[in-house]
């Protein structure tokens, strides 16, 4: 009998597993969705109540004020496209915090033609906690890696920001 309760404990632990992962899969993709929209709130209720976005030009500490720093560093572009892709999960079944690393791939488009645009490529870091029982993002820290700006985009082409 006690094989069959082996079994079932390890069911469990991998169904929970299963489940960690969509959970942060899906905060992962939100991410990107709400930069994307330009849904500043939206992205700082995924962060956890002292997460911290740190980039190579700055850093917030805190899901207060969030919205309104990156809205200030981004919000000024027409049009944005996040890809997130190849998510690297590791945490543990039940745990109470894992770690992500995902894709980096982000366009930032400065005129309403779409014609002007900087993408950049590299990959986050991603800290998340388990917060109220939802997975938070915990730190961010994008890392990038290159940079292209389109022929004629001398603003996009000035922000020496995205450079390693």
């Amino acid at each position: 009998m006690k094989e069959m309760a082996d079994l079932v404990e390890e069911l469990q632990r991998n169904v929970r597993l299963l489940l960690d992962e969509r959970e942060i899969t899906r905060l992962l993709l939100a991410l990107s969705r709400t930069v994307d929209e330009k849904d500043f709130e939206g992205l700082a209720s995924l962060y956890a109540v002292d997460g911290a976005l740190v980039t190579p030009w700055g850093s917030h500490t805190g899901r207060e004020g969030l919205a309104e720093y990156v809205s200030k560093d981004i919000g000024h572009f027409h049009a944005m496209h996040h890809v997130g892709a190849g998510y690297e999960i590791d945490v543990a079944p039940g745990a109470s915090s894992a770690t992500a690393r995902m894709t980096l791939l982000a366009t930032h488009v400065s005129n309403d033609d779409g014609t002007q645009f900087t993408t950049v490529g590299g990959y986050y870091d991603i800290e998340l906690v388990r917060e109220d029982g939802k997975w938070r993002l915990k730190r961010v820290m994008p890392m990038p890696q290159w940079r292209f700006s389109a022929a004629g985009n001398e603003e996009a082409g000035q922000d020496e920001r995205w450079l390693p």
